[in-house]
């Protein structure tokens, strides 16, 4: 297997630059604006209130864990060899 580094150095600096872009609160813009919208449907809908308080249940989050975790293990059996590493 080889190394790809033109990807890598790629993949690197998208990183470091999506960083110094947070960090520069460029996307401070966008933030406000869907926390604004969705607060907004909340108190202008109640289904979509009841909607986000079911989504927000502990028992929800274990289910969407317990589906990713049999995801994992189902691709983990269907790999064969160096895959599988």
């Amino acid at each position: 297997m080889r190394w790809d580094i033109k990807g890598l150095i790629g993949l690197q600096l998208l990183a470091v630059g999506l960083f110094v872009s947070w960090q520069l609160g460029l996307w401070q813009g966008l933030d406000d604006g869907v926390f604004w919208w969705f607060n907004r449907q909340i108190v202008n809908s109640p289904s979509f209130a009841e909607f986000v308080a079911f989504a927000n249940q502990r028992g929800i989050d274990g289910g969407v864990a317990l589906l990713m975790l049999a995801f994992s293990l189902r691709y983990a059996s269907l790999a064969v060899g160096r895959e599988r590493a």
